[in-house]
């Protein structure tokens, strides 16, 4: 027999109030499950928020890196070129 169907049948009884704890139930759930997932919003934005300045910091790091060791080598090709001949 169903919860509601023993609530129709015997008023004022247990299973009455488990249908009323159950009902009060919902709008707390509710609460908290949109308070949950604001948190994991929250902290969902200041993760991609990290990785984007390390990437920015890695893409920014690699690069300058990069020009460096090109430089570098024309020079070295600039200074071998030069005692070559």
């Amino acid at each position: 027999m169903e919860l509601r169907e023993r609530a129709a049948t015997n008023p004022g009884g247990v299973a009455e109030l488990w249908l009323d704890d159950i009902e009060s139930c919902k709008n707390a759930v509710s609460i908290i499950g949109t308070l949950f997932v604001f948190t994991l919003v929250f902290r969902f934005n200041a993760c991609y928020d990290r990785w984007w300045e390390a990437r920015i910091f890695w893409v920014s790091y690699s690069i300058n890196s990069c020009r460096e060791y090109a430089l570098q080598l024309l020079v070295f090709k600039h200074h071998f070129s030069l005692s070559e001949g």
